[in-house]
């Protein structure tokens, strides 16, 4: 009887901790976020003046509903208009752009821009 006892206290314990740590799966996953995501939209504003530079796009979704994506604009992330590199204050607020970013705990990265 004691043995019984034991082993079905001892199954009890190791399905409480696999359901303790099954429940921390979904943070641990947003946590390690690192898929890079790219948006189209209309530029609303570009912020030269801040450090870290700062863009922000406006993103009509197929639902047709809009979604605001603001991303920080390190010193290494690549510019482009058509095939030529250009530099963040090149790009103004109406035009359309492919912003590429990474979600991390502080934000959104920008990874790439390209102005259509």
């Amino acid at each position: 009887m004691k043995t019984g006892k034991t082993t079905l206290a001892r199954t009890l314990m190791i399905v409480g901790l696999l359901g303790f740590f099954g429940s921390l799966a979904p943070w641990s996953a947003a946590e390690a976020d690192t898929a890079a995501r790219t948006v189209q939209g209309k530029v609303i504003a570009v912020n030269t003046q801040s450090t870290p530079n700062v863009i922000v796009v406006k993103v009509i979704l197929p639902t047709k509903k809009e979604m605001i994506v603001g991303a920080t604009v390190g010193s290494g992330v690549a510019i482009t208009s058509g095939k030529q590199a250009i530099k963040l204050d090149g790009v103004t607020p109406g035009q359309t752009v492919s912003l590429t970013y990474v979600k991390h705990d502080k934000g959104l990265d920008a990874r790439s821009i390209q102005v259509r």
